[in-house]
């Protein structure tokens, strides 16, 4: 019974280089357990090396489903305790000691990898949940051969929740009577994803380094199609704010067949919102609750299985700020990345990403088309690319943190503060010799891809039934450039006794590890060839393609693509899903007569042409309405319009409104995306015709000679001035655009408007005026004179 209960609110390899996660190898893991378990222990399994623990020696291990590797004996502890202790269970090794289950997803796995003296056996936790299925996530030991290191490292922790975290774990290592341990940690928040914790020995105990760099091993139990890789969740950001629309942004997943974004109000994702968003790595989303908190997760799945992204918080709001995304970015040396800066909120106005502190280590270029542009040596500086994207070189030192930089976002509003973008560097990964294999020559196979070794056939040696055989060359595999074939002068016939040794020199992985020695490792599976039909041209948008290969050995060839956004495979059926490229690799797993063998082949899907239809434009007037003109592309995107007269047309919000008579050029554009060239321009002529007016003038009032001046207030239906003329001006005249009486009589005012740039002149409209006489009016001096005399002045 549990008493603790919580309420929560032959090994083949694949190299997987992802921008979102450590770069990874993947070998095929021992099945200890998969599916449902509670509480028991597995085992004695072979290490496949001697170990040694706290001084004791040992070839076998034990595991248990609650986060234990014992020696000696197995256990089904489930109550963690700290360390060291007494009382059973003792000499085990915890990576994360508690009360775990195992759902439908869950697995134990195991191997071995490697050549003596340099062997790694590898334990996996897959999936691991706590009883209340909160998630917990991955984690994984690895013991090291000959220095007898060991390393816990956590893939994925999923939940935010602290007991995920280890708030009610032991982690760490106790000796076989437990007297003595080095606790890591106990009961303590401790641990998050992609975090490396090596012990190392020292006399009779162990040094800690709690940020070792992360081993990239990953086992799975199928190698023709892995588990996807993990979503590294990108926008929104953990603790950001955004508003109640976002992009949801996630790195891609190898080995994704699908998508699905989950979003929740709840830290265990109970009741999300999910979204199937097919192989897209982002969604639009709409109609969140503003001034809520919400977690998000992404999960990823193909036939194989499911594999979850952490899970982060964010907030809503209606005025979210402009806030810099921060990102994690795992490389290995010397490699060269593009990386895409990325904001959430803000204002309307245009954003500016701005470098604000340079890498101690490496270089940093500003993106132009797809290649370096200029190095930016100083800060602060703009980032030029109009999508926020720069390039780093990873040719400084290695380990974690090497490349970091941070950037903001500048705005009318000012600057963002600042955004870590953390750079961590893989050292040049050292190649593991996998397996030998023979058929009249000999090929070894690698778990990293190898630089050409042409000329460099005196660092290895072949003995054939204990003599030493003549090497005319070595070269790699034709399609696998995991495997080198050694040439012998006399050819094999099958049935000898064959061991191929190697003395380090010169040979080296692509990325420059250099190959470790190694003796006598004996050559006794059969190698086979895959033909392979080389891949059609191909564009987004063609029909799907039926792959083609064959094994001479006859066995069962599977085909997987490292980049299911661009092409996805179901069986032998390749769809396209985007431009860009993918390897596409046509495998044969082996057996126990022959060796695994693959062939590689690089897919590249160009964008696909689109046209543009778009109707002649009607005849129209000033004045008329706004005009859709009516533009489709075959490829279904947006089309945008222009126009080369803005006197006579200009576009607002897709539509044509006129601004005048006159004729211009109305352009259609549609310039492509991620997987649609940009179309041809189609350009249509709009001609806008005068519009036409009328005048409105009421009849004119009778008036008298003397009367003052009359407005005769007229208008033109176009607004524009009206003018007057008289046809008698000795009855009136216009002055000032009125009517002013001159003379007793009759005379006809002419309203007229003669039209400008964008109006028809209007027929003139007339009224009769008619001036009366005024009337005289006599009045006589009141004054006096005699008879005879003159009148009075």
């Amino acid at each position: 019974m549990k008493n603790r209960i919580f309420l929560l609110l032959l090994s083949i390899f694949i190299f997987s280089p992802l921008l979102g996660q450590p770069p990874e190898t993947i070998y095929l893991g021992n099945i200890i357990h998969q599916g449902y378990d509670d509480d028991t222990g597995y085992g004695p399994y072979n290490i496949g090396f001697n170990f040694t623990f706290f001084g004791n020696v040992y070839s076998e291990f034990y595991v248990n489903s609650n986060g234990l590797l014992t020696f000696g004996a197995s256990t089904d502890a489930y109550e963690p305790v700290t360390i060291p202790t007494a009382s059973a269970p003792n000499n085990y090794i915890a990576p994360f000691w508690d009360d775990l289950a195992m759902g439908s997803e869950g697995k134990m796995l195991y191997t071995t990898i490697g050549t003596s003296p340099n062997r790694k056996c590898i334990v996996q936790w897959t999936n691991m949940r706590f009883p209340s299925d909160l998630l917990l996530g991955t984690f994984l030991v690895i013991l090291y051969e000959g220095s007898n290191n060991i390393q816990l490292q956590y893939r994925s922790i999923i939940s935010s929740h602290s007991m995920a975290h280890g708030a009610f774990a032991t982690i760490g290592l106790e000796n076989s009577d437990g007297s003595t341990g080095v606790l890591y940690s106990y009961q303590t928040v401790s641990v998050d994803s992609e975090q490396a914790i090596r012990f190392t020995p020292s006399g009779l105990t162990y040094t800690i380094d709690p940020s070792a760099f992360y081993d990239g091993i990953y086992l799975t139990t199928n190698m023709s199609l892995p588990e996807p890789g993990i979503p590294d969740l990108i926008v929104p950001a953990s603790n950001s704010t955004i508003g109640n629309a976002e992009r949801f942004d996630w790195s891609e997943a190898s080995n994704a067949g699908s998508y699905t974004l989950k979003i929740s109000k709840n830290a265990d994702l109970s009741g999300s919102a999910n979204y199937n968003t097919g192989t897209n790595t982002y969604w639009d989303v709409s109609g969140l609750t503003v001034d809520a908190t919400y977690y998000w997760a992404v999960f990823a799945t193909n036939a194989t299985g499911t594999t979850w992204s952490e899970i982060k918080r964010f907030y809503t709001s209606a005025t979210p700020p402009s806030t810099p995304v921060p990102q994690t970015i795992w490389m290995e040396f010397t490699e060269e990345r593009m990386i895409d800066l990325q904001y959430t909120g803000g204002d309307a106005s245009a954003k500016t990403a701005v470098i604000t502190t340079l890498p101690v280590s490496g270089e940093l270029y500003q993106y132009n088309a797809g290649v370096k542009g200029g190095q930016i040596t100083s800060v602060p500086t703009n980032v030029t690319d109009s999508e926020m994207r720069v390039i780093y070189v990873a040719n400084g030192s290695t380990g974690n943190n090497a490349g970091n930089f941070n950037f903001l976002v500048h705005d009318n509003n000012g600057d963002s503060s600042p955004a870590l973008i953390t750079v961590n560097v893989n050292s040049a990964g050292v190649p593991n010799l996998l397996l030998a294999a023979k058929s009249s020559n000999v090929e070894i196979q690698f778990d990293r891809p190898m630089a050409d070794p042409s000329g460099k056939e005196a660092q290895f040696s072949v003995s054939v039934d204990g003599f030493s055989a003549t090497i005319s060359s070595v070269a790699l595999k034709e399609g696998d450039p995991y495997t080198i074939s050694v040439t012998l002068n006399a050819p094999l016939t099958g049935t000898e006794t064959v061991l191929i040794s190697y003395t380090q020199g010169t040979v080296a992985a692509s990325a420059g590890g250099l190959l470790p020695s190694f003796a006598d490792q004996p050559v006794n599976l059969l190698l086979q060839t895959i033909s392979f039909d080389a891949l059609p041209a191909t564009t987004y948008g063609d029909s799907p393609i039926t792959l083609s290969a064959t094994a001479s050995s006859g066995l069962t060839v599977t085909f997987t693509s490292s980049n299911s956004s661009v092409a996805s495979i179901l069986d032998n059926t390749l769809t396209v899903n985007s431009a860009g490229s993918s390897q596409v690799t046509a495998r044969q797993i082996g057996d126990d007569t022959y060796a695994p063998v693959r062939y590689i082949r690089t897919l590249t899907v160009g964008k696909a042409a689109q046209t543009i239809t778009m109707s002649d434009l009607p005849a129209t007037k000033y004045g008329d309405a706004d005009i859709d003109p009516g533009a489709t592309a075959s490829s279904g995107l947006t089309v945008t319009y222009s126009s080369n007269n803005t006197d006579v047309a200009t576009i607002v919000d897709g539509k044509i409104r006129i601004t005048g008579a006159g004729t211009a050029s109305i352009t259609a554009s549609q310039g492509g995306n991620q997987n649609y060239e940009a179309a041809p321009n189609v350009s249509k002529t709009l001609t806008v015709g005068k519009a036409t007016q009328t005048i409105t003038m009421s009849e004119l009032r009778a008036a008298k000679y003397g009367d003052a001046d009359i407005d005769p207030e007229a208008t033109a239906s176009s607004g524009l001035t009206v003018t007057y003329s008289s046809d008698n001006t000795d009855v009136a005249a216009i002055v000032d655009g009125k009517i002013r009486i001159t003379g007793a009589g009759n005379a006809t005012i002419t309203a007229s408007q003669g039209g400008d740039h964008n109006y028809e002149a209007v027929p003139d409209v007339s009224e009769t005026l008619t001036v009366n006489k005024a009337d005289l009016t006599f009045k006589a001096d009141d004054k006096e004179r005699e008879y005879l005399e003159s009148n009075p002045v």
